[in-house]
């Protein structure tokens, strides 16, 4: 929330900060759903006690040792989690090909189609969707069964709807294939 992030926006790497050498071990052994959770690529894990000598209690401390592009979350039981916000143009397509397939599932539900149903989606002629498809198409027709991925008008009987993508309106639409 900090960073006015989009939910489905993946980033490249989060720090998780710990008190203790000893506690780093337990958390890389959850580090796969950590990095889902937060919807990162990578999870670093860093002990305070060797970050920082003395009494660490700022959070200031901990922003600067993540580094620039960071914000950090932290919680009451001493553990802070610093995301790196910096968006590359890879993570940035990546997050609308998710933004993409939220929409067309959403699509999916408001058609009436059944969760197995087969469908063709249709994209308006924006060359930002046109290019993130490029890139993610695969993803995008497996996500949400998409036999095809069309550019330009749906036919009668798609259902379709105008969304906001990157700030630019864009029709999306969806029939049973």
């Amino acid at each position: 929330q900090k960073s006015q992030m989009k939910v489905r926006q993946p980033l490249a790497s989060a720090t998780a900060f710990v008190q203790t050498t000893a506690q780093k071990e337990p958390l890389a052994r959850l580090a796969a759903q950590v990095t889902e959770e937060l919807n990162v690529k990578e999870l670093r894990i860093k002990a305070l006690s060797e970050e920082f000598t003395g009494d660490f209690t700022r959070p200031d401390d901990v922003l600067a040792a993540a580094g620039e592009g960071h914000v950090l979350a932290e919680d009451d039981s001493g553990y802070a989690v610093a995301v790196d916000t910096r968006l590359t143009p890879e993570l940035a397509d990546e997050g609308v090909a998710r933004e993409l397939v939220h929409r067309l599932q959403n699509l999916r539900k408001a058609a009436g189609l059944e969760i197995s149903d087969r469908i063709v989606a249709y994209h308006g002629d924006s060359e930002r969707v046109a290019a993130v498809l490029a890139a993610h198409g695969d993803y995008v027709r497996a996500e949400t069964l998409a036999d095809e991925l069309v550019a330009g008008d749906p036919p009668d009987g798609a259902t379709a709807e105008k969304v906001k993508i990157e700030g630019a309106e864009v029709t999306l639409a969806v029939r049973k294939a």
